[in-house]
């Protein structure tokens, strides 16, 4: 049997943070709120002040599972609760074989997952038989869309295993990695991987330090725009004896595991967001930030437009075909900051783009464009990031 059609609709992130607290995006019914608060998770709400990107170990699992798990009178497996969050989230999309055979193979963790996902649903189709079973959840989900969607999204921020030690940041020159508390899930270091080695940093507040420097991770995302799978933005790197030598560069990534390849992305496709950036010319360079749009059009080659636009400098408008880093840019208006400007506008240019998403349809992206202008003695270096959804 086919999954349901409908569940394409689940999953959709655009109310989930990685504080784990609902927002008004998909509500929050009561259901879902053991002892009638919130699930709020300590070590989530430390990283929410870095990065919205969900972050989550099976520590945290295991506390939000159990926090659900209130009320339960059957059979428990505490230490199967990642299991038990898995098995809920596939209960969203398993047809009625799939069900039946989990029944059959696993039970217990199976009649778990159902409280996990909906006490309601729990209560409704508990029984004998698995066909019986699950052809009740089947039943359930199809009168019930909107409590499976509210759960889904609540599961997807606090039960899904995201390390997000395992994703590398690309800079330019350089990667990041964060760093984290094993038994907590809380970020506590990051690292500058670049061509003469790796630079530690701890966490120390919303700043990293370590004996010589201070870096700052500076999220491009906001209230207006959140991402769950990638980040974007721009890090500063100061040096503690010379406050004039800094570091100051845009960087972009996300996780492998949720980042669709454009081959597999079946519709055209419109995101807005951000993007930030420097550019630089001689020993002259600006801060740049502004509103991005990206374009994704299908095809035998893909095309990916991203139009950049800011107010102080060019609005850069670039196109990439397929799956190459090689893209084409273009430069229009006139720039206030006369510090940096192109004498021409030939140059080589790259854009590197992560479509990320739940169920293999992106509902972000983000991104490393770099340019370099040709033909002229000190030309002009621009490099920028941004993120859309």
């Amino acid at each position: 049997m086919k999954k349901l059609s409908w569940l394409a609709l689940l999953g959709l992130l655009a109310g989930c943070n990685d504080g784990g607290s609902p927002s008004g995006a998909y509500g929050r019914p009561t259901d879902m709120r053991p002892d009638r608060n919130p699930f709020v998770n300590a070590a989530k709400n430390s990283n929410s002040n870095l990065t919205t990107m969900i972050a989550t170990n099976a520590a945290q699992v295991n506390e939000y599972i159990s926090a659900r798990m209130v009320g339960y009178t059957g059979t428990t497996t505490p230490d199967k609760y990642v299991a038990v969050a898995e098995m809920a989230l596939d209960l969203a999309t398993m047809n009625v074989d799939e069900i039946e055979t989990a029944f059959d193979d696993t039970p217990d963790i199976l009649a778990q997952a159902m409280y996990v996902l909906n006490h309601a649903l729990a209560a409704t189709c508990a029984g004998d038989s698995g066909a019986a079973v699950a052809s009740c959840i089947n039943l359930w989900r199809n009168e019930n869309v909107g409590a499976v969607n509210s759960a889904v999204n609540m599961l997807r921020a606090n039960g899904e295993l995201l390390n997000i030690a395992d994703v590398e940041f690309a800079a330019p020159d350089a990667k990041l990695k964060f760093s984290v508390n094993p038994d907590t899930g809380e970020i506590n270091g990051i690292s500058v991987i670049g061509t003469d080695g790796q630079t530690q940093f701890t966490r120390n507040g919303t700043d990293f330090i370590n004996d010589t420097s201070v870096l700052t991770y500076d999220s491009g995302t906001g209230e207006d725009l959140i991402l769950s799978y990638s980040d974007f933005g721009m890090y500063t790197i100061e040096n503690n004896a010379d406050a004039a030598k800094i570091a100051y560069a845009p960087f972009a990534g996300g996780y492998a595991a949720k980042q669709i390849d454009v081959a597999n992305i079946e519709k055209d496709m419109s995101f807005s967001g951000r993007a930030v950036g420097t550019a630089t010319k001689g020993d002259d360079s600006i801060n740049l930030a502004g509103t991005a749009i990206l374009n994704f059009t299908t095809g035998d080659s893909p095309v990916s437009e991203l139009t950049a636009n800011f107010n102080n400098w060019y609005n850069v408008n670039i196109t990439q075909t397929g799956a190459t880093s090689d893209a084409q840019f273009v430069f229009t208006g006139t720039p206030t900051k006369t510090d940096v400007i192109l004498t021409n506008t030939t140059g080589t240019g790259t854009m590197n783009i992560g479509y990320y998403g739940p169920d293999g349809t992106p509902t972000e992206a983000t991104g490393l464009a770099q340019f370099t202008e040709s033909g002229v003695e000190n030309g002009v270096n621009f490099n920028m990031a941004f993120g859309v959804k």
